[in-house]
């Protein structure tokens, strides 16, 4: 062997391995394997640096294996990424972050997925790295070559600084704190604790210990975060201690901070602030991710507090962003990325399949609530307040998520009632903003549970979290709890913080509580200003029958809101309710200046309420054409708060005046003349179209005919608008909206036939939700002027029959009034069916609607409507079976 043989051999026995990873596959024109080869040959080039190169390797392990393993025995990894980050090339970013490799990271041209913008953060919150983009993969691989000549170079000062110093060299982080997975090992089986609790369990992610020391705490921390069950953490301090005395977090720092979430769990906030207060002080570097997630801490607590509140939250977040270091917890933030990656993978896979026909039950759950177990874990190790209770929210949305990928309704309960426990008042009202029917279907049996549950919920957060329990599940206390409710809502001190959900509250159980208290607590809302906006508090009075309750309250109540009178019209309280009180009181409540700057609709309903003289009718249409004319043009869109159209349609179906008739049709004409040239948008036209519509089949059904010349402009009307508006109320009418709209006025007419209409019914699903409530609006229209014939009766029954089973709760409400008009006209048994089937409904509007219709005869059979009402009148709902009894 001559000398130069033996050179090479001793120089590629010691040369420096680099791992590549990147994506195998090319990406359309893009070749990866290109990129990879060429890079490969200029490491094979430098005196220093090999590749390992995956597609030069073959081997009898798994390839992800091998690969990682591959990846764990190299000395510096090189990642590039385009537009997509691929399973593969993703678990080898990872795991190289996580083993705090030497990494270069780079990022091509391309768009940017939310896997990578995800892996991005991670690298931030880890520190484990900066990243570059480029424009492009041109003289990229020079770039590395010159990048990991750099790292050459801070590797040789580093280890030239711990010669010197003869202390440890420091590569990535100036405060290094490393918290080896394997601690949670002392957990044992507590681990899989939650999900045993929701029998989604595995036991292959029981994590395995011959010295499971720490299994009670974790069966201790699983009953706190399920039920609120308080614990301590002090009878484990000594254990824990112990086995965190390599993390790096110094001793007295962690013995201070597992003493504040001693604290924090049983209630004691104040002491618990001292606390971390003395921890952050524990801490000689400022820099590092324990004090950052100190902070975190003291931001959480101190919103617990009435004495700091969010000027100290927003001045302690101020110092967390000031901070170069991560401050979360580097192995709590490794299990939560895996809950968040494994739910979208699994929404993804549910996207796939038919819900109704395909039963998902794998073990991508139970992987869920093992990483949230050892999320809570990490959490109680570290001392972390707000990461422990992060664990509970992030375990009650992953049960929400899970209840649609897996079908299983119980499970969104199971999430509800941890966002109670919680105290996460606005989580708990999304969840009933919309299509809620099946979670509602649970309410009647758990109504109490929810309520007893926010004894629990933090006390800086119970106000909120009471106010909006009652007000979803009121309807089903009893009235023992209706009692401790009303006793709750009359300590007003306690709901500053949250007066529009306290004030709703209020409304919600206004009938079930004592007149006396309630005219008093009122008094106090607007005598103390404690309203957010004023229409808050007329709605709670509008929806009170003043003529039953005693003159001497009302006349306290009308006292009480005329000394307060300016400020309640500031903040919009409803002129028409000033109006209602003042006619029972006696004595007057506004004074002419005030009423004089009233609204014209406003103070149309105001007087009219005193004295009903059509003032409210007279103002709405005048109100009709200003808000049409208003919105006449393509570069402009006003938004209303007044909505004429329901007042207006609300007076056709009674017996209108003549003079009431001639002015509205005067407005009507003007609005059907502009409307082919129309510059604004369908929802501009929305009101107008929706009286046009009422106006035009209460003239067919009465027999009378349209006013001069109305035909030829009905038919002129476009059958399709000519686009959408860029902005709009998602509930306010669009194109679609438009042609069944259209289309109704044209069939009322004789310009369209009866079917032509009705396929917009038999592909109902298709419209858009405008769309839908546009047609069921004027389908009842239609059926109650004759306009559809006898002989489709078969074909509405089935359209109602298929509607009945929208999601839309809202929906279903709008579609009993044509149920009630087919009824009425045909006396079909199939019409009376469906009646009788959204008896059922979990949906309480829906049975509310029932209720209203059966009162005022719209079946226009008695028998019919009295059984029912007999029916609705064992309703599990309190305020259902109140107005069967009453109204």
């Amino acid at each position: 062997m001559d000398a130069n043989e033996m050179d090479a051999e001793v120089i590629d026995r010691d040369r420096i391995e680099v791992f590549v990873s990147s994506s195998m596959s090319d990406e359309g024109d893009f070749s990866w394997q290109q990129l990879r080869d060429e890079l490969n040959r200029a490491l094979l080039k430098s005196d220093i640096f090999k590749p390992f190169a995956i597609e030069s390797h073959a081997s009898i392990e798994p390839s992800s294996s091998y690969y990682l393993n591959r990846l764990v025995q190299s000395d510096i990894v090189i990642g590039i990424i385009r537009s997509e980050l691929r399973p593969g090339t993703s678990k080898e970013l990872y795991r190289a972050i996580q083993l705090r490799k030497p990494l270069i990271l780079v990022k091509l041209e391309g768009e940017t997925s939310s896997d990578i913008e995800s892996l991005f953060r991670y690298v931030r919150e880890m520190d484990a790295c900066t990243y570059v983009e480029l424009p492009s993969d041109s003289g990229l691989v020079s770039y590395l070559m010159d990048q990991l000549n750099n790292v050459m170079v801070d590797l040789f000062h580093n280890r030239r600084f711990e010669i010197e110093d003869g202390k440890p060299a420091v590569f990535a982080d100036i405060a290094p704190i490393s918290i080896p997975e394997d601690v949670l090992d002392a957990f044992g089986a507590s681990v899989a604790l939650i999900s045993k609790k929701f029998n989604y369990h595995a036991e292959w992610l029981e994590r395995k210990s011959d010295n499971p020391h720490l299994f009670f705490l974790g069966e201790k921390a699983v009953e706190w975060l399920l039920y609120g069950t308080p614990f301590s953490v002090g009878a484990f301090k000594a254990g824990i201690l112990e086995i965190m005395k390599d993390s790096g977090i110094p001793r007295d720092t962690l013995s201070l901070r597992l003493d504040a979430l001693d604290a924090s769990i049983e209630g004691r906030y104040s002491r618990c602030y001292e606390l971390l207060q003395l921890a952050c002080d524990s801490i000689e570097s400022k820099d590092c991710w324990a004090y950052g997630n100190c902070l975190i801490d003291k931001r959480t607590v101190a919103g617990m507090l009435s004495e700091y509140g969010f000027g100290t939250q927003w001045s302690i977040q101020k110092q967390i962003d000031s901070l170069s270091a991560p401050a979360y917890i580097p192995l709590a933030l490794k299990f939560e990325e895996e809950v968040g990656t494994a739910v979208l993978n699994a929404s993804r896979e549910a996207r796939a399949v038919n819900p109704y026909t395909t039963i998902r039950h794998d073990a991508s759950l139970a992987s869920v609530m093992s990483n949230i177990s050892c999320l809570l874990f990490s959490s109680i190790l570290c001392g972390s307040i707000s990461s422990a209770l992060y664990s509970r929210s992030l375990l009650a949305n992953s049960l929400i998520d899970y209840s649609s990928i897996y079908n299983r309704p119980e499970l969104e309960l199971e999430g509800i009632k941890l966002l109670v426990l919680q105290g996460d008042a606005k989580g708990f009202e999304n969840r009933f903003a919309y299509k809620s029917d099946g979670l509602r279907s649970y309410l009647p049996s758990c109504a109490e549970e929810l309520w007893h549950l926010t004894t629990l919920t933090a006390q800086a957060y119970r106000p909120s979290m009471i106010s909006v329990v009652i007000k979803e599940c009121a309807p089903y206390f009893s009235d023992d709890t209706i009692c401790d409710a009303w006793n709750t809502l009359n300590v007003a001190d306690d709901f500053r913080q949250c007066e529009s959900k306290w004030i709703k509250a209020i409304g919600m159980i206004k009938m079930r509580v004592d007149e006396k208290s309630l005219v008093s607590l009122l008094c106090q809302v607007v005598d103390q200003h404690l309203y957010t906006v004023a229409s808050d508090v007329s709605n709670v009075i509008g929806g009170m029958d003043l003529d039953k309750i005693d003159k001497e309250l009302v006349d306290q109540l009308g006292s009480s809101l005329k000394s307060n009178s300016d400020e309640l019209l500031k903040y919009n309280f409803s002129a028409g309710v000033f109006g209602c009180v003042e006619k029972r009181c006696g004595f007057s409540i506004l004074s002419e200046e005030q009423v004089g700057h009233l609204s014209t609709v406003e103070r149309g309903c105001y007087l009219d309420n005193k004295s009903p003289a059509c003032n409210a009718e007279t103002a709405c249409i005048d109100e009709l054409r200003r808000q049409f004319d208003s919105n006449n043009r393509s570069d402009f869109h006003a938004g209303f708060s007044i909505r004429p159209s329901s007042l207006l349609c609300r007076s056709l179906d009674d017996v209108p005046s003549e003079s009431f008739n001639a002015s509205l049709a005067g407005v009507l004409e003007h609005c059907l003349k502009g409307l082919p040239t129309y510059q604004g948008s369908p929802c501009s036209a929305e009101e107008a179209m929706s009286v046009l519509n009422k106006f035009v089949c209460c003239c067919v059904r009465d027999g009378k005919a349209l006013p001069v010349g109305w035909t030829d402009l009905i038919s002129e009307l476009p059958d399709e608008w000519p686009e959408d508006p860029v902005f709009r109320e998602p509930i306010s009418m669009d194109s679609c909206a438009w042609s069944v709209r259209c289309l109704a006025l044209k069939v009322a007419t004789g310009f369209a036939t009866d079917i032509e209409f009705l396929t917009f019914g038999i592909k109902f699903d298709a419209l858009t939700a405008a769309g839908q409530r546009a047609f069921l609006e004027v389908l009842e229209q239609l059926i109650v002027c004759n306009a559809i014939c006898d002989q489709y009766r078969g074909v509405v029954s089935a359209i109602c029959s298929s509607v009945m089973l929208s999601e839309d709760s809202a929906v279903r409400e709008l579609l009993l009034d044509s149920v009630a008009a087919g009824y009425r006209r045909w006396e079909a048994s199939s019409f009376s069916d469906l009646a009788f089937q959204s008896l059922h409904d979990v949906s309480p509007n829906v049975a509310f609607k029932l209720v209203r219709l059966c009162k005022e005869g719209k079946f226009d059979d008695a028998t019919l409507e009295q059984k029912l009402l007999g029916e609705l009148s064992s309703d599990s709902n309190w305020f259902i079976r109140w107005h069967v009894a009453n109204d």
